[in-house]
């Protein structure tokens, strides 16, 4: 399965997503679940933020290669399942890959809401965002587990 993580500028919120999902995948030994991450508005090979970087830091996970990649119609057509930060992230998915499977984030564990928008402020408020998404994205990868094994 390819799940894909999907913000405005790919240096915040769906890189922070993707790593944590990563390691919450690794610890529950989900080999098959591939994890990317794009933006809708992405200047490819932009670095991560350095406060998004310090909040994974901080976590004992990386951004230092990660590099941000404009949402393309073949990445979108390539992924399984798109999740999106906000609700104007999934029209622009959509529009970009009519056929995609696309939600928000929180829409897809059947919550309200968007991921709110850590780009420019302090390092409380990225520690804030980053540890949202790591509740949502652990959920997320319990899910696709309990789905994997309904489905078996």
């Amino acid at each position: 399965m390819r799940l894909l993580f999907v913000c405005t500028g790919n240096t915040c919120r769906s890189p922070m997503a993707e790593v944590l999902a990563r390691r919450a995948a690794d610890e529950r030994k989900l080999d098959s679940l591939q994890i990317g991450s794009a933006g809708v508005f992405a200047q490819d090979g932009q670095l991560a933020s350095h406060n998004a970087r310090h909040a994974m830091e901080d976590r004992g996970l990386s951004l230092e290669a990660h590099r941000a990649r404009r949402l393309t119609p073949h990445m979108a057509g390539e992924a399984d399942l798109i999740l999106t930060m906000t609700e104007s992230h999934a029209q622009a998915a959509r529009q970009i890959a009519p056929e995609a499977k696309v939600f928000t984030l929180c829409g897809y564990l059947d919550e309200v809401g968007d991921v709110a928008d850590p780009w420019g402020g302090s390092k409380a408020v990225y520690e804030a965002c980053a540890g949202e998404l790591e509740s949502l994205v652990i959920r997320v990868v319990e899910r696709i587990v309990e789905e994997k094994t309904d489905g078996q």
